[in-house]
């Protein structure tokens, strides 16, 4: 008998260019690479590089365009063929609500309209045919987004985001959404 593992997609974005104040996102180019050398007969990685700022929140739009066209065309691998993980490298931080949000590279450090409360990236994955259409399907969200424990150029005095982030996913009420995050609650993911 020969055995042939079906390839789990990963669907994996990352920010690496902040505009300052926001620190740069240290190493996460290369967690890419390496992310997509750690299991070449068990994963099919799909490394999508959001870096360049712009002006007019464009990296929002192409977040966005991004994860639904690639969520869309995955298709789910694992053994039992129901497995799709998302991969997202950004900064976290709480919102004025204690929201935890991601900053893309265009993000404004002074105006939380301008960040992605992850309620509304478990939302958007919810909602995306493919995922909804096959009930079974399993979706993994490993978020790397605890590096910034606190930055007091941005007011960041310390850092919630691990800490509100289980509230959002009970919140979002997933069935089939597993959320995993680089760090716990005082915690920093270290590059």
């Amino acid at each position: 008998m020969l055995y042939r593992p079906v390839k789990v997609p990963v669907v994996a974005l990352a920010v690496t260019q902040y505009m300052a104040p926001i620190p740069p996102n240290s190493l996460a180019l290369e967690d890419l690479e390496r992310l997509g050398q750690a299991g070449p007969k068990n994963l099919d990685v799909i490394n999508l590089d959001i870096a360049q700022p712009t002006e007019g929140h464009m990296v929002q739009k192409r977040f966005w365009s991004l994860l639904k066209q690639n969520l869309s065309a995955a298709r789910p691998g694992g053994p039992g063929k129901n497995v799709i993980v998302l991969y997202v490298s950004a900064h976290g931080v709480v919102d004025e609500g204690s929201r935890p949000c991601l900053l893309l590279s265009d993000a404004d450090p002074l105006d939380s309209s301008t960040w992605i409360p992850v309620s509304e990236l478990l939302n958007n994955i919810k909602s995306y045919d493919k995922l909804s259409a096959e009930p079974d399907t399993k979706t993994v969200l490993i978020l790397d987004a605890g590096r910034m424990h606190a930055n007091w150029s941005l007011g960041l005095l310390y850092n919630g985001f691990a800490d509100h982030l289980a509230r959002a996913v009970e919140d979002a009420g997933a069935k089939n959404l597993f959320v995993l995050n680089s760090a716990g609650p005082g915690q920093i993911g270290w590059s």
